[in-house]
């Protein structure tokens, strides 16, 4: 029954794992898509700042630093959503490598059993 209980549970922690990683990993894309989207849209605020023209060295400043911050975030998130996607693969390759080895155990004792 202990047996039973702990690769019960060993099973449920990788698979919540991969699910974690996999939802993070969704998270971060969603993050990264935004940071990207004001990256983009960002020329678009520069003109309509620069139209005004009361205060333009504060436009530029602003844009600027808008521009800035919306891409290390980009960078950061695109990134981290890249490394949560091979965290979820290696947890994949994880449950495949266990079942495998699973099976074979299986298989062994059925033919020890067997002869």
């Amino acid at each position: 029954m202990k047996v039973i209980f702990r690769s019960t549970w060993r099973g449920l922690r990788q698979v919540g794992n991969v699910a974690l990683c996999v939802a993070t990993f969704f998270l971060w894309s969603a993050i990264a898509a935004g940071a990207g989207w004001v990256l983009v849209h960002l020329p678009e605020v520069w003109y309509a700042h620069l139209e005004d023209q009361t205060s333009t060295r504060f436009a530029v400043a602003a844009v600027t630093s808008y521009g800035i911050v919306a891409g290390l975030i980009f960078l950061a998130f695109s990134s981290g959503a890249l490394q949560m996607l091979a965290d979820a693969y290696t947890g994949i390759r994880a449950i495949a490598r266990a079942r495998r080895s699973q099976r074979a155990v299986s298989t062994g004792q059925r033919q020890r059993l067997a002869m």
